[in-house]
C-alpha cells in the first residue's frame, strides 16, 4: 500500500518494519538481562578474596595454659632450675597412699626391698605415673636395733652381695635406679660398692648416692665404670616440724637456682607428703620445673 494512503489510515509503520523494531527491543532486553547478572555476579566475586584475607588476617586468640610446639632447633623456656624430688621408706604399709597418688606432679618413690607392700606400690606406683627406684639398705657404721630386711653388709662375699641385690630388684620390679637406705659403711667400702655399681652397669640402673657419710666413694667408682651417678643436696624432714621442713624446701630451691639442679629426699610421713604436695605447685609458679632423676643424668 502507497505511503500515502496508509497515513491516512493511520497506519505509521508497515508490518516489515515494525517486525524489525519488535526483533531489536526483545533482543536488547535480552542482552541488558545478561550482561546485567554477569556484572553483579563478578563483583561478588571479586569481594570473597578481601573477605577471606580478612578473617586469616586476623590474630588468633592463644587458649590458657596451652603453648604451640617449639620450632625445631629450639629449646623450652629457661626455668629457674630443675629439682627432683625423692620419698624414701615406701613399701611397710599404704597408710598415705591416697594422699601420694593425689599429687599434682609425680615423684620418686625409693622403696624398701621385702617388706608388705613392696611389690605394690612399685607397680602401682608406675601405673600412676612415678619414677620408682629401690632404696637398698647397706649396712650403716652404727646399727641400731633390728637390721633391715634385705640389707647388704661389707663382709658378705661377691656372690653374696649379687644375690642379696638381685633379689631386693625382684621385689621392686619397676626400678629404674637405685639409692642407699643407711649405708654409712657400705659406701666408704672399695669392695662393696664396685660389686654392687658393676652389677648396676649390667642392667642399665643408675645409682643415687643417699650421701649418709662425707665419706662415700660413690662417686669416683661410679666415674671409674661410666655408670650415671647422682647425689642427694637436701634431707627434708631429718625434723618432722612444718617450718623446718618449708625451710629444707627453701634450701633446694636456692641450690637448684645456684647449680641449675637440686635433689631433695623425704619420707614416707604424712607431715611431709602433705608439705610437698602444696610445695611443689608452689615452686612450679616460681618458675623451677620439677622432674625425676632420670631427667638429671
Amino acid at each position: 500500500m502507497p505511503r500515502r494512503k496508509r497515513e491516512q489510515k493511520g497506519e505509521l509503520f508497515d508490518p516489515t518494519s515494525l517486525r524489525l523494531i519488535v526483533f531489536i527491543f526483545i533482543a536488547g532486553i535480552v542482552l541488558g538481562f545478561f550482561f546485567g547478572r554477569r556484572f553483579t555476579l563478578t563483583s561478588k566475586v571479586s569481594e570473597r578474596p578481601s573477605e577471606i584475607n580478612k578473617e586469616v588476617k586476623e590474630p588468633q586468640k592463644k587458649q590458657k595454659g596451652v603453648f604451640p610446639f617449639l620450632p625445631a632447633g629450639s629449646s623450652r623456656p629457661a626455668t629457674k632450675g630443675k629439682i627432683a624430688i625423692v620419698i624414701d621408706d615406701v613399701g611397710n604399709d599404704q597408710h598415705f597412699q591416697d594422699l601420694l597418688w593425689s599429687f599434682p606432679h609425680p615423684v620418686t618413690l625409693a622403696i624398701l626391698p621385702e617388706l608388705p607392700y613392696s611389690e605394690y606400690f612399685a607397680r602401682e606406683g608406675a601405673r600412676h605415673g612415678f619414677e620408682i627406684i629401690l632404696h637398698q639398705p647397706m649396712e650403716p657404721v652404727r646399727r641400731f636395733g633390728r637390721d633391715d630386711p634385705g640389707m647388704i653388709y661389707v663382709s658378705m662375699t661377691e656372690a653374696q652381695v649379687i644375690q642379696t641385690l638381685m633379689k631386693n630388684l625382684r621385689t621392686v620390679p619397676t626400678a629404674v635406679g637405685i639409692n642407699n637406705h643407711k649405708g654409712s659403711l657400705a659406701t666408704q667400702n672399695q669392695n662393696v660398692m664396685r660389686i654392687i655399681l658393676k652389677e648396676l652397669k649390667q642392667r642399665h640402673l643408675f645409682f643415687l648416692d643417699s650421701l649418709t657419710t662425707p665419706l662415700t666413694i660413690a662417686r669416683e667408682e661410679t666415674q671409674a665404670i661410666h655408670l650415671p651417678y647422682l647425689a642427694r643436696d637436701v634431707f627434708l624432714d631429718n625434723e618432722l616440724e612444718a617450718d623446718y621442713i618449708h625451710g629444707q624446701i627453701e634450701e633446694l630451691a636456692s641450690l637448684a637456682k645456684r647449680n641449675g639442679s637440686a635433689i631433695g629426699i623425704g619420707h614416707f610421713k604424712q607431715g611431709t607428703l602433705s608439705i610437698l604436695k602444696e610445695e611443689i605447685v608452689r615452686l612450679e609458679q616460681d618458675g623451677f620445673e620439677v622432674v625425676f632423676l632420670g631427667e638429671l643424668l
